[in-house]
């Protein structure tokens, strides 16, 4: 799917529970990943290693890397997203996104807005089978209108 950043806003997983503030490396991490076109594969391998209660102390450093070559990076493509990794690339970039979403008031995840309308996730879900319409989705974002049944009311 391809949409255009000036339409929509994407409040990602941190928003306003200023979680980005604690984990921006981890989150920092998925972007690395985005850069080696793993991003989903990625972000669904740290999510399965997500444990059942937060901590303080989050992730271990290795369940990143483990992620990552579920996630089918290897060779150059892991040896990439390491040294983004360790550098930091993108830590700036998701605590800048964290203040942005905070500010704009999004409250939770996952948040988007399309050219500034809210939109409501729920209304995209099918009830019996748990899955998103992407289909739908897709046209939303590419029209960039929102239908007011999707609409999200502060």
């Amino acid at each position: 799917m391809t949409t255009s950043c000036r339409r929509a806003t994407h409040g990602a997983a941190w928003g306003a529970t200023r979680w980005a503030g604690r984990h921006a490396g981890l989150l920092a991490s998925a972007v690395c990943a985005a850069d080696e076109g793993a991003w989903e594969p990625y972000h669904e391998a740290l999510f399965a290693r997500q444990p059942q209660q937060e901590t303080a102390e989050g992730f271990p450093a290795d369940a990143y890397t483990e992620a990552a070559k579920e996630a089918g990076l290897e060779g150059d493509a892991l040896d990439a997203w390491q040294q983004c990794t360790d550098d930091g690339t993108y830590v700036d970039y998701v605590r800048s996104v964290d203040e942005a979403s905070f500010k704009a008031g999004f409250k939770g995840t996952p948040a988007l807005s399309v050219d500034g309308t809210r939109l409501q996730w729920g209304g995209l879900v099918d009830e019996a089978t748990g899955r998103m319409d992407t289909a739908r989705l897709e046209e939303i974002l590419t029209s960039g209108e929102v239908p007011s049944e999707l609409e999200e009311t502060p």
